[in-house]
């Protein structure tokens, strides 16, 4: 079975495998004061799901996080569900709620998970106007049988990001999940031609009515002027799977 992908919005995805659910960066801000960093609030349908656990929601084995902005985490919604599902895996950058063994490999922390491995890699968090480097941030590799995903977070990737970290970034990229700063930028480039995945996906996108960074406008300059010496590319579509 090929893993199957859901992107609710923001940088939220959901892993479906034959054995394991994996959510990242799933429990974020549901209020319109995220607007204010330019993105959107969880939509109503999503935020049903998970307060009733049902559809993509429904029984996950972990979720984890690249780090603790409000567009990627709630801390209020997270203790809460953590509280009502100690079965839950839980994974945060140097957070005392840890609850799955970490193990290294190849120089790097990777988590074990029935059939899949999360590798993690700490990565400073990208400067973007009034965004400051002020929580601990990382990207993912999920392994998945002979295929390989990687989710760039907010990470600031360049090439030294890949020399740090090409002893598990080497391996076949099927789908490298990127954001519109990490797409548009001169070092984001190079990292991206480095990896050489076998797709982007643009994600961590906000309704376009939210958009107040202009960051449709990095897309559209990407698919003018870099796309025909890079990788193939799609733009992930909020509440919908992603067809691999």
């Amino acid at each position: 079975m090929s893993i199957k992908i859901f992107h609710p919005g923001n940088s939220a995805l959901c892993f479906e495998t034959e054995k394991s659910k994996l959510i990242i960066d799933g429990i974020y801000c549901s209020d319109d004061s995220i607007k204010n960093v330019g993105m959107s609030p969880m939509p109503a349908e999503y935020e049903a799901m998970i307060k009733t656990e049902t559809g993509a929601f429904s029984n996950p084995d972990m979720i984890a996080f690249t780090h603790t902005h409000t567009d990627h985490y709630d801390e209020k919604e997270v203790s809460e569900y953590l509280a009502a599902n100690q079965e839950v895996c839980y994974f945060s950058m140097n957070d005392s709620r840890n609850n799955v063994p970490v193990e290294t490999a190849e120089a790097v922390e990777v988590i074990r998970m029935k059939d899949f491995e999360l590798f993690v890699l700490p990565v400073r968090h990208l400067t973007v106007g009034d965004i400051v480097e002020d929580v601990p941030s990382c990207s993912f590799l999920l392994k998945y049988g002979q295929e390989n995903y990687f989710i760039g977070g907010d990470s600031h990737l360049d090439l030294e990001v890949y020399d740090k970290y090409c002893g598990v970034l080497g391996c076949k990229i099927k789908y490298a999940f990127l954001n519109a700063v990490q797409i548009a930028s001169g070092f984001g480039q190079q990292f991206i031609r480095s990896l050489n995945p076998e797709t982007i996906v643009i994600y961590h996108l906000p309704e376009k009515e939210d958009d107040l960074f202009n960051y449709y406008s990095f897309v559209r300059n990407f698919e003018r002027k870099c796309s025909e010496d890079m990788p193939q590319y799609i733009v992930a579509k909020h509440m919908e799977w992603i067809n691999v």
